[in-house]
């Protein structure tokens, strides 16, 4: 146990907890897909490359769906289904958004929605590239394949699911999704 208060995440033979100081959060791989009490910080912790985070992100209704748009509207975010009715319950007009690097793709598949952007900058790291990607001076960061051609400044989509965008209150910080569990 740390008293301190700050965040640990420690290991043993058969358990991987994330400790706040007071009392264990879970195991890393639910933290990581689904960061539950103290969600943006935990979420903030747990992962590397960090995850791409944007705090006052306002919800918009666009073509029937609910997106969360950035809060310059640099990126918009469609949200899950579960999202969506979670969001017309509370009636919030502004979240924290986030969505892991890991969890974007260079590639279209069933299921994905555009993110458009110019690339920023590349980072060959062997067995995975990191893509910084840049919408009117915002940062969106891709894992992408060691083998990326990166030409600076040019016109990119990337791709997501929206079940993997993680929506958080604005003032508490705590992972609305997993609130309604």
């Amino acid at each position: 146990q740390d008293d301190s208060g700050r965040l640990g995440l420690y290991y043993s033979t058969s358990h991987r907890v994330l400790w706040t100081g007071q009392s264990p959060v879970g195991d890393a791989s639910a933290i990581f897909y689904t960061p539950n009490a103290d969600g943006a910080i935990v979420a903030g912790f747990v992962g590397e490359p960090p995850i791409n985070i944007y705090p006052n992100s306002n919800i918009q209704s666009i073509d029937g769906d609910l997106y969360a748009v950035t809060e310059s509207g640099e990126f918009s975010f469609k949200l899950s289904k579960e999202a969506q009715r979670l969001l017309e319950t509370k009636h919030l007009e502004a979240i924290t958004v986030g969505i892991r690097p890991q969890l974007m793709s260079l590639h279209p598949g069933a299921g994905k929605e555009a993110l458009s952007a110019r690339v920023s900058v590349f980072e060959f790291l062997g067995e995975i590239g990191y893509l910084t990607v840049s919408n009117n001076g915002l940062d969106l960061n891709v894992l992408a394949p060691p083998d990326y051609d990166p030409q600076a400044d040019r016109p990119i989509d990337t791709f997501y699911d929206p079940g993997s965008v993680l929506i958080f209150d604005m003032e508490t910080g705590k992972n609305l999704l997993y609130e309604s569990i």
